[in-house]
């Protein structure tokens, strides 16, 4: 039985068919092999924001503008589950409004910050460190101690 030259039976068709078959088992195979490295190789660094490996800890490295709040909110949307943020340098912030409503965010969020050994903070920055619900340090320096007392 033919319909439009079509034959049911028709061996040519059936082996089209099945090789068809075979390159979409094949792109389907390539596209989740795709998905899987994509996913492995997730993005890391937020402008001055790097999510360490254990996904929970953020050192941040760099003076606060105004995409930092930008930054941050993209990186939360990722990392939902930051608890802390090690401040390796943050020379201040060149958006003093970015830098609040950023520093409201991370308070909010019940995010604890941390300065790194020999971490330099100062103006806008120290203002940030005091933003974290719990703040730590291991050894500060100096000009961390010079700033924080001409505050």
């Amino acid at each position: 039985m033919c319909f439009f030259g079509i034959c049911k039976n028709n061996k040519k068709l059936k082996n089209q068919i099945n090789k068809n078959n075979r390159i979409m088992r094949k792109i389907n195979l390539i596209i989740a092999l795709f998905t899987a490295v994509t996913l492995l190789t997730t993005k890391r660094q937020f402008g001055i924001f790097k999510v360490l490996k254990d996904n929970k800890t953020v050192e941040m490295d760099g003076d606060i503008r105004t995409k930092t709040l930008q930054d941050f909110s993209e990186l939360q949307g990722m990392y939902p589950n930051i608890k802390t943020i090690n401040i390796k340098n943050c020379g201040g912030s060149l958006d003093d409004t970015a830098n609040l409503k950023m520093s409201l965010k991370v308070h909010q969020s019940g995010i604890n910050i941390h300065l790194m050994d020999n971490a330099e903070i100062a103006s806008g920055g120290v203002d940030f460190f005091l933003a974290g619900v719990k703040r730590t340090r291991l050894q500060i320096s100096q000009k961390v101690i010079k700033i924080i007392c001409l505050i």
